[in-house]
């Protein structure tokens, strides 16, 4: 179960945990209704984390598989600090930035890892773990 608190950030009210910015995909599960020009809104955080395991495995099917790629095409250094985002979720994920990893296997890890880096530290437990995998088991 997820929790609510008045002083979380947009992204997270939004659903949208992974920041995903809209684009010409249709995602499943969005809000009838989007208020924000740059982020999609996602009826439940389910379907934010399923959005974001159907993109990661989109980087997969790609070859793009190192922690360092994922990271520079997920949030690119126009928009991020990448050299501390590549940092925080190899670290996370216990890996170098360079080595490939299995996204379908550690694919719980990395949407674990990248949902802390971008929405920071205090909403490590905010979102259940069972939250999490109902999304990517829908993706």
């Amino acid at each position: 179960m997820y929790r609510y608190h008045a002083d979380i950030y947009c992204e997270v009210f939004a659903v949208n945990v992974g920041n995903i910015r809209r684009n010409e995909i249709e995602w499943e599960g969005i809000q009838a209704i989007q208020n924000d020009k740059d982020f999609v809104q996602f009826n439940s955080p389910e379907y934010g984390f399923r959005a974001m395991a159907r993109t990661l495995r989109s980087y997969q099917r790609r070859g793009v598989l190192t922690v360092r790629d994922i990271i520079n095409t997920y949030a690119p250094a126009s928009e991020n600090h990448t050299a501390n985002y590549i940092r925080f979720v190899a670290r996370r994920l216990d890996v170098s930035p360079d080595q490939p990893l299995e996204v379908n296997r550690r694919m719980f890890e990395l949407i674990k890892a990248i949902t802390v880096f971008e929405n920071g530290s205090r909403f490590e437990n905010h979102y259940d773990d069972t939250t999490i995998q109902d999304g990517i088991v829908l993706a």
